[in-house]
Protein backbone atom coordinates (compact mmCIF):
# COMPACT_ATOMS: atom_id res chain seq x y z
CA UNK A 1 0.00 0.00 0.00
CA UNK A 2 2.68 2.15 0.67
CA UNK A 3 4.46 1.93 -2.79
CA UNK A 4 1.74 1.98 -4.12
CA UNK A 5 0.50 5.41 -2.53
CA UNK A 6 4.43 6.78 -3.24
CA UNK A 7 3.81 5.86 -6.93
CA UNK A 8 0.74 7.34 -7.56
CA UNK A 9 1.80 10.93 -5.32
CA UNK A 10 4.68 10.50 -7.93
CA UNK A 11 2.59 10.38 -10.86
CA UNK A 12 0.36 13.17 -9.61
CA UNK A 13 2.85 15.76 -8.94
CA UNK A 14 4.52 14.71 -12.62
CA UNK A 15 1.15 15.81 -14.10
CA UNK A 16 0.59 18.96 -12.24
CA UNK A 17 4.30 19.56 -13.14
CA UNK A 18 3.33 19.14 -16.73
CA UNK A 19 0.25 21.14 -16.79
CA UNK A 20 2.72 24.23 -14.75
CA UNK A 21 4.73 24.41 -17.39
CA UNK A 22 2.39 24.49 -20.66
CA UNK A 23 2.28 27.48 -22.60
CA UNK A 24 0.29 28.34 -25.89
CA UNK A 25 2.33 28.39 -28.69
CA UNK A 26 2.15 32.54 -30.30
CA UNK A 27 3.02 33.69 -33.30
CA UNK A 28 0.76 36.80 -34.06
CA UNK A 29 -0.83 39.40 -31.94
CA UNK A 30 -4.51 38.04 -31.71
CA UNK A 31 -3.48 35.07 -30.19
CA UNK A 32 -1.20 37.20 -28.19
CA UNK A 33 -4.15 38.92 -26.69
CA UNK A 34 -6.38 35.96 -26.47
CA UNK A 35 -3.45 33.94 -24.14
CA UNK A 36 -3.25 37.29 -22.12
CA UNK A 37 -6.64 37.34 -21.55
CA UNK A 38 -7.61 33.59 -20.51
CA UNK A 39 -4.36 33.66 -18.56
CA UNK A 40 -2.50 31.40 -20.29
CA UNK A 41 1.19 30.91 -20.15
CA UNK A 42 2.59 32.16 -23.59
CA UNK A 43 5.97 30.71 -25.70
CA UNK A 44 6.60 33.03 -28.87
CA UNK A 45 6.89 31.56 -32.08
CA UNK A 46 7.57 34.19 -34.34
CA UNK A 47 8.09 38.47 -34.16
CA UNK A 48 5.11 39.99 -34.50
CA UNK A 49 3.68 43.73 -33.81
CA UNK A 50 1.00 45.33 -31.69
CA UNK A 51 -1.84 47.69 -32.04
CA UNK A 52 -3.59 47.72 -29.48
CA UNK A 53 -2.86 48.18 -25.81
CA UNK A 54 -3.50 45.21 -24.11
CA UNK A 55 -4.44 44.74 -20.24
CA UNK A 56 -2.63 42.17 -18.16
CA UNK A 57 -4.53 41.27 -14.69
CA UNK A 58 -3.41 37.81 -14.57
CA UNK A 59 -0.78 35.31 -13.68
CA UNK A 60 1.03 34.46 -16.55
CA UNK A 61 4.88 33.24 -17.66
CA UNK A 62 6.11 34.89 -20.81
CA UNK A 63 8.61 33.09 -22.63
CA UNK A 64 10.21 35.49 -26.03
CA UNK A 65 11.63 32.10 -27.09
CA UNK A 66 14.61 34.30 -29.25
CA UNK A 67 11.78 36.81 -31.05
CA UNK A 68 10.97 40.43 -30.58
CA UNK A 69 7.38 41.57 -29.86
CA UNK A 70 7.14 45.34 -31.44
CA UNK A 71 4.35 47.80 -30.04
CA UNK A 72 3.32 50.32 -32.35
CA UNK A 73 2.81 54.03 -31.70
CA UNK A 74 1.78 54.88 -27.98
CA UNK A 75 0.69 50.90 -27.45
CA UNK A 76 1.94 48.82 -24.80
CA UNK A 77 1.03 46.23 -22.36
CA UNK A 78 -0.36 47.79 -19.18
CA UNK A 79 -0.05 45.51 -16.00
CA UNK A 80 -2.54 45.66 -13.41
CA UNK A 81 -3.53 43.78 -11.13
CA UNK A 82 -1.25 41.01 -12.67
CA UNK A 83 1.39 39.15 -12.14
CA UNK A 84 3.91 39.18 -15.60
CA UNK A 85 7.36 37.03 -15.52
CA UNK A 86 9.69 37.53 -18.61
CA UNK A 87 11.71 34.64 -19.51
CA UNK A 88 14.06 33.47 -22.44
CA UNK A 89 15.91 35.62 -24.68
CA UNK A 90 14.11 38.71 -26.52
CA UNK A 91 13.03 41.65 -27.01
CA UNK A 92 9.68 43.90 -26.12
CA UNK A 93 10.25 47.42 -27.82
CA UNK A 94 8.19 50.32 -29.14
CA UNK A 95 8.43 50.85 -32.47
CA UNK A 96 7.88 54.71 -32.05
CA UNK A 97 9.54 55.43 -28.59
CA UNK A 98 6.42 57.65 -26.16
CA UNK A 99 5.80 55.49 -23.21
CA UNK A 100 7.08 52.42 -22.78
CA UNK A 101 6.79 48.99 -23.79
CA UNK A 102 5.23 47.93 -20.26
CA UNK A 103 3.46 50.13 -18.07
CA UNK A 104 2.33 49.06 -14.38
CA UNK A 105 -0.36 50.60 -12.41
CA UNK A 106 -0.96 49.70 -8.90
CA UNK A 107 -4.34 49.47 -6.76
CA UNK A 108 -6.10 52.09 -4.93
CA UNK A 109 -6.48 50.29 -1.72
CA UNK A 110 -3.39 49.94 0.15
CA UNK A 111 -3.52 46.82 1.52
CA UNK A 112 -3.51 45.16 -1.92
CA UNK A 113 0.67 43.75 -1.81
CA UNK A 114 1.97 42.21 -4.62
CA UNK A 115 -0.62 43.95 -6.72
CA UNK A 116 1.16 44.31 -9.92
CA UNK A 117 4.75 42.53 -10.65
CA UNK A 118 6.82 42.34 -13.13
CA UNK A 119 9.96 40.27 -13.52
CA UNK A 120 12.11 40.59 -16.49
CA UNK A 121 14.51 38.12 -17.00
CA UNK A 122 18.50 38.32 -17.48
CA UNK A 123 18.18 37.55 -21.35
CA UNK A 124 15.20 39.69 -21.76
CA UNK A 125 15.27 43.46 -23.77
CA UNK A 126 12.77 46.27 -22.80
CA UNK A 127 13.12 48.61 -24.94
CA UNK A 128 11.23 52.37 -25.42
CA UNK A 129 11.07 56.09 -24.33
CA UNK A 130 11.21 54.49 -21.25
CA UNK A 131 12.24 50.44 -20.57
CA UNK A 132 9.70 50.32 -17.75
CA UNK A 133 6.51 52.83 -16.83
CA UNK A 134 5.60 52.59 -13.84
CA UNK A 135 2.14 54.79 -13.37
CA UNK A 136 0.02 55.84 -10.57
CA UNK A 137 -3.60 55.90 -10.44
CA UNK A 138 -6.51 58.22 -9.26
CA UNK A 139 -7.68 56.99 -5.88
CA UNK A 140 -9.80 58.64 -3.34
CA UNK A 141 -10.41 62.06 -3.53
CA UNK A 142 -8.20 62.04 -6.65
CA UNK A 143 -5.63 61.74 -4.93
CA UNK A 144 -3.00 59.39 -7.11
CA UNK A 145 -1.65 56.13 -5.39
CA UNK A 146 0.14 53.48 -7.17
CA UNK A 147 -0.08 50.24 -4.20
CA UNK A 148 1.25 46.97 -4.18
CA UNK A 149 3.70 47.42 -7.35
CA UNK A 150 6.55 45.28 -7.35
CA UNK A 151 9.52 44.88 -10.05
CA UNK A 152 12.26 42.52 -10.31
CA UNK A 153 14.72 43.35 -13.29
CA UNK A 154 17.79 40.86 -14.35
CA UNK A 155 18.09 41.75 -17.92
CA UNK A 156 18.51 45.00 -19.70
CA UNK A 157 16.82 48.03 -19.86
CA UNK A 158 17.16 50.37 -22.50
CA UNK A 159 15.42 54.43 -22.61
CA UNK A 160 15.50 56.15 -25.70
CA UNK A 161 14.60 59.69 -27.09
CA UNK A 162 10.78 60.07 -28.16
CA UNK A 163 9.16 61.47 -31.04
CA UNK A 164 9.57 64.92 -29.60
CA UNK A 165 13.60 64.35 -29.05
CA UNK A 166 12.57 63.69 -25.18
CA UNK A 167 15.04 61.88 -23.58
CA UNK A 168 14.27 58.74 -22.64
CA UNK A 169 14.85 56.77 -19.15
CA UNK A 170 15.17 52.86 -18.43
CA UNK A 171 12.84 52.87 -15.28
CA UNK A 172 10.28 56.31 -14.92
CA UNK A 173 8.45 56.20 -12.14
CA UNK A 174 5.59 58.78 -12.23
CA UNK A 175 5.98 62.16 -9.40
CA UNK A 176 2.70 62.03 -8.21
CA UNK A 177 3.13 58.62 -6.15
CA UNK A 178 3.39 60.00 -3.01
CA UNK A 179 2.63 57.52 -0.34
CA UNK A 180 5.07 55.83 1.60
CA UNK A 181 3.13 52.96 2.84
CA UNK A 182 3.00 49.94 0.14
CA UNK A 183 5.34 52.21 -2.01
CA UNK A 184 6.00 50.48 -5.62
CA UNK A 185 9.47 48.27 -4.85
CA UNK A 186 11.93 47.75 -7.44
CA UNK A 187 14.13 45.53 -7.31
CA UNK A 188 17.24 45.88 -9.58
CA UNK A 189 19.77 42.69 -9.66
CA UNK A 190 23.74 42.19 -11.19
CA UNK A 191 22.55 40.79 -13.96
CA UNK A 192 20.57 43.89 -15.07
CA UNK A 193 21.99 46.59 -17.55
CA UNK A 194 20.43 49.79 -17.95
CA UNK A 195 21.25 52.34 -20.47
CA UNK A 196 19.49 55.61 -21.38
CA UNK A 197 19.75 58.55 -23.26
CA UNK A 198 18.41 60.51 -20.02
CA UNK A 199 18.32 59.21 -16.56
CA UNK A 200 19.00 55.84 -16.40
CA UNK A 201 16.30 55.62 -13.67
CA UNK A 202 14.14 58.58 -13.04
CA UNK A 203 12.08 58.01 -9.25
CA UNK A 204 10.09 61.34 -9.75
CA UNK A 205 7.77 59.22 -6.69
CA UNK A 206 8.08 57.52 -4.36
CA UNK A 207 9.83 54.06 -4.07
CA UNK A 208 11.85 51.56 -2.64
CA UNK A 209 14.97 51.12 -4.84
CA UNK A 210 17.18 47.83 -4.13
CA UNK A 211 20.10 47.82 -6.63
CA UNK A 212 22.24 45.18 -6.07
CA UNK A 213 25.33 45.38 -8.61
CA UNK A 214 23.70 46.58 -11.42
CA UNK A 215 25.18 48.52 -14.51
CA UNK A 216 23.75 51.75 -14.51
CA UNK A 217 24.31 54.36 -17.35
CA UNK A 218 22.90 57.33 -18.48
CA UNK A 219 23.16 60.94 -19.62
CA UNK A 220 22.68 61.47 -15.97
CA UNK A 221 22.75 57.29 -14.10
CA UNK A 222 19.93 57.98 -11.13
CA UNK A 223 18.08 60.96 -10.49
CA UNK A 224 15.63 60.27 -7.06
CA UNK A 225 13.19 62.92 -5.72
CA UNK A 226 11.35 61.04 -3.53
CA UNK A 227 12.07 57.58 -1.81
CA UNK A 228 14.26 55.19 -0.42
CA UNK A 229 17.53 54.14 -2.20
CA UNK A 230 19.60 51.47 -1.32
CA UNK A 231 22.95 50.84 -4.07
CA UNK A 232 24.99 47.98 -3.33
CA UNK A 233 28.05 47.35 -5.54
CA UNK A 234 26.48 48.34 -8.76
CA UNK A 235 28.36 50.83 -11.22
CA UNK A 236 26.74 53.84 -12.03
CA UNK A 237 27.52 56.16 -14.72
CA UNK A 238 26.49 59.54 -15.38
CA UNK A 239 27.83 61.32 -19.19
CA UNK A 240 25.92 64.66 -19.15
CA UNK A 241 27.89 67.69 -18.42
CA UNK A 242 27.26 68.78 -14.63
CA UNK A 243 25.26 71.85 -14.19
CA UNK A 244 23.08 73.63 -11.08
CA UNK A 245 19.38 72.58 -11.73
CA UNK A 246 16.19 74.27 -9.98
CA UNK A 247 13.26 72.76 -8.41
CA UNK A 248 10.38 71.74 -10.42
CA UNK A 249 6.90 69.88 -9.73
CA UNK A 250 7.89 66.68 -11.30
CA UNK A 251 8.37 64.66 -8.16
Amino acid sequence: MKKFNLIMFTLVSMFIFTLSVQAADVQKEQEFVTAIENGENIKVVSDFEVTENILLSKKIVLDLNNHTITFTNQKYLKIVGGNLEITGTGTMVEKTPYYSPIILKGSVNKEDTNYSTLTVGENVTLKGWAGIFIDSVNGENKIKDSYGVTVNVYGTLVGLNDTTGALGAGIYENGSISHVENAPIINIYKSAKINATGDGIYAAGYGVWNIEGATIEGNTGIEIRAGILTINGATIIGNGIPVSASPNGSG
